[in-house]
């Protein structure tokens, strides 16, 4: 198993009415979005952290994600944004991704939650 660990801080926010009316809490699945459809970012900024020797620190990413409430099948689409200042090792090595087709909305985000974080692998 790969030895890793973060910490640093978290922010999510979407156009959902505050509280997000859609968002699973303890392991209960949420209703329907306060539009019908749900934009969104969750950001993550690492303040220190490492996996497999590759240094973390300093770096953010950022998930924008979609969901539509009346979508059959996969409701959600999913954009992923790395720091630019992550080296190729760590774009090729640490995450795959087999789509990054863009999808375009304006976002006026209202419902938002911050936090702190501090993970790491379990010792094996």
């Amino acid at each position: 198993m790969t030895q890793w660990s973060l910490r640093g801080s978290y922010f999510e926010s979407c156009n959902c009415d505050a509280i997000c009316p859609c968002r699973r809490i303890d392991g209960h699945a949420g209703g329907r979005s306060t539009h019908g459809v749900c934009m969104g970012l969750l950001s993550w900024v690492v303040a220190e952290g490492d996996a497999a020797g590759v240094d973390l620190g300093g770096l953010a990413v950022a998930l924008a994600c979609r969901y539509d409430d009346d979508e059959q099948g996969s409701p959600w689409s999913f954009v992923l944004y790395l720091d630019e200042r992550g080296d190729e090792e760590l774009h090729a090595e640490l995450l795959r991704v087999e789509d990054v087709s863009p999808f375009e909305y304006e976002y006026r985000g209202v419902c938002g939650y911050g936090a702190d974080f501090d993970y790491s692998s379990e010792e094996g």
